[in-house]
């Protein structure tokens, strides 16, 4: 006998047992695979002949290395508590009424605009029926003493102070914002806004450059020159002083009111677009969009607009010292001496924006908001919403600017 399969036998140095420790070896039987439990075979298979399947080895106290599978079941949505159904229903009702508030506050901006158009025309009219059409086609102080009164205190005045008063209760206040401002900061500030001004007057002339080298060339009407001394002093009263006062008081404080709830960055774009449409040609258009964002930044940023006022007064001081040394002094010592005083604001303006930036005040501080509106639209959004109601302006924009424009 083999005594490998005898278990009593001295020479069985193997000694082989069962898993019951009975002492009498049992082989392996064939085909031990063990299905798992509640497995079904596929439909027409046929087990090879002579095939039994082993029973469960392993499933002596009750254990068992297949247990059953648990059925997916699909996570069901937490319902919304009646507390998160109305804030939802807040922030909807809040976006549906910004939406509604920007849409009338561009159709009133819009109607501001026109009316300011409106009532030069209607004085201009009545001035060309009086004694002294003449006067004002000829005389330079009297020409520059009419925009003052008419341009500005009138035309421009009235319309916007009548929309703010309308748009009081929808509007940021206060209307016209004058905190105090440390010397060195205004002065910062103001040489800051010059130095972009200067950058919106060489872009400006890059555009009608390459208008030109198309073919045609945009121009814009000629004011009387100034040659005495009461002319010049109300040449500075048209061209620097009430410019800096009045728009300022119509845009950065009238129209920026009502803007600035819907947010900073929307009421600067929105407020210089519109402060470029009463210019009325594109080419002013384009100049005043540029200069118009950086008294807008400047006015939120200081929550004063008096920097605004320098800056928009010593930039427009630059045609007028241009014209005054021209008359007096002649061509080429009049562009010495406007060269030097655009490199004094290039100059201050680099040195000013350091400054800003070393005491950090040169950027907005980031906005913690405690809640945030889902449904609030975005910047996007709220100029196109604002756009319907200047739609009428830009109509005029484009016309006025197609009777100055002339094939080269």
């Amino acid at each position: 006998m083999n005594p490998y399969y005898d278990p009593n036998s001295h020479n069985n140095i193997y000694k082989q047992v069962n898993q019951n420790n009975t002492g009498v070896y049992t082989p392996p039987q064939q085909n031990a695979y063990v299905p798992p439990q509640g497995y079904v075979p596929p439909q027409g298979y046929v087990p090879p002949q002579g095939y039994a399947p082993a029973p469960n080895q392993y499933a002596q106290n009750g254990y068992n290395p297949y247990p059953p599978q648990r059925q997916y079941q699909q996570p069901v949505a937490n319902k919304p508590t009646p507390e998160q159904i109305e804030m939802y229903q807040r922030y909807k009702l809040q976006s549906k009424k910004e939406k509604e508030d920007i849409l009338i506050k561009g159709f009133a901006m819009g109607a501001a605009i026109i009316a300011y158009l409106v009532i030069q025309v209607i004085i201009i009219l009545s001035l060309q029926k009086s004694k002294y059409s003449t006067l004002y086609d000829t005389s330079s102080l009297f020409q520059n003493c009419f925009n003052v009164i008419a341009v500005h205190l009138i035309s421009m005045s009235i319309p916007f102070a009548l929309m703010a008063y309308l748009l009081r209760n929808k509007s940021a206040k206060p209307i016209v914002p004058t905190a105090k401002i440390k010397p060195l900061t205004m002065v910062a500030w103001v040489f800051t806004g010059l130095g972009i001004s200067m950058a919106g007057s060489l872009i400006t002339s890059g555009i009608m450059e390459l208008v030109k080298q198309g073919g045609y060339e945009l121009t814009q009407p000629e004011l009387i020159k100034a040659s005495s001394l009461p002319a010049y002093i109300a040449l500075i009263a048209s061209t620097v002083l009430a410019p800096a006062i009045f728009e300022e008081l119509a845009f950065r404080a009238c129209s920026m009111s009502p803007l600035k709830v819907h947010g900073k960055a929307f009421s600067i774009i929105a407020v210089s677009i519109i402060f470029g449409l009463i210019h009325g040609n594109a080419i002013q258009f384009i100049f005043a969009f540029i200069v118009g964002l950086a008294l807008g930044y400047i006015t939120l940023k200081t929550d004063s607009i008096v920097p605004a006022m320098f800056v928009h007064g010593l930039s427009n001081s630059v045609s007028v010292i241009n014209e005054i040394c021209k008359s007096e002094l002649g061509k080429k010592p009049a562009d010495t001496i406007v060269t030097v005083v655009i490199s004094v604001f290039v100059a201050g303006a680099i040195v000013g924006a350091i400054y800003l930036y070393y005491k950090k005040e040169l950027f907005f501080e980031k906005e913690n908001q405690k809640e945030k509106n889902p449904f609030a639209p975005s910047l996007i959004n709220k100029l196109a919403l604002l756009l319907p109601g200047l739609a009428i302006p830009f109509i005029i924009l484009i016309f006025v600017t197609a009777q100055y424009i002339n094939k080269v």
